[in-house]
């Protein structure tokens, strides 16, 4: 895996939404987050606490199908998983139960809500955040993210912290952790995995052939 954030604890979570494309009926993406606290989680009842409590905003904001079938746990400086846990199917489901009322307009699987929290300016001065898509969303009829509970706050857990060590997602390079979270209004496209790379195209250089002198 990649090497940023590899000094701080990570989580990956790994979802599964229903899925059309040909024989293929499902499909499967990941969240990572990178987490405060240079520790390494104790055992594994507490990294799986840690990661149900970092589904629960996706949980929430998410439906149609959307599930949780397992996650992975990194400790500090390790590139090797620590511990990992894979669930029966509809174990975690996504139920949007953020929402005000009951979403009847599904957007595409592709179709994603942005999370973004800032944290801090990078040395071009410029606002460095943290973001999170999720799939699997309703939309309003203006095909804005539909409106959420105002008792509720789903993203709680990712603003106070998750699990028994109440660790929050920071930042790969700094380390600093979001000021707050928000839900973007507008809906964004993001594909589940990169399209097919195209074939190089070979250009030749034309090179004039002198013509024989009479």
């Amino acid at each position: 895996m990649a090497t940023a954030g590899l000094q701080y604890n990570r989580l990956r979570l790994n979802q599964e939404v229903p899925w059309n494309l040909g024989s293929k009926t499902v499909e499967i993406y990941s969240n990572m987050f990178v987490l405060s606290g240079a520790a390494p989680l104790p055992d594994l009842a507490t990294a799986e606490a840690t990661a149900l409590d970092l589904w629960e905003p996706i949980r929430q904001l998410s439906m149609g199908g959307n599930q949780l079938i397992g996650w992975s746990y990194y400790a500090p400086n390790s590139h090797a998983a620590t511990w990992v846990k894979t669930y029966p199917a509809s174990t975690h489901v996504a139920d949007g139960s953020a929402y005000t009322g009951a979403p009847t307009q599904l957007q595409q699987r592709e179709v994603c809500i942005l999370c973004e929290g800032p944290t801090d300016k990078n040395s071009r001065g410029k606002q460095v955040y943290l973001r999170k898509f999720i799939h699997s969303v309703p939309s309003d009829t203006s095909g804005n993210s539909h409106a959420t509970l105002a008792a509720t706050d789903p993203l709680l857990k990712w603003k106070n912290g998750s699990g028994p060590n109440l660790l929050v997602p920071i930042d790969t390079d700094s380390g600093q952790q979001a000021s707050t979270w928000l839900i973007k209004t507008h809906l964004y496209t993001r594909q589940f995995r990169k399209g097919k790379k195209r074939k190089p195209v070979v250009k030749t250089e034309y090179v004039p052939v002198p013509l024989p002198i009479p």
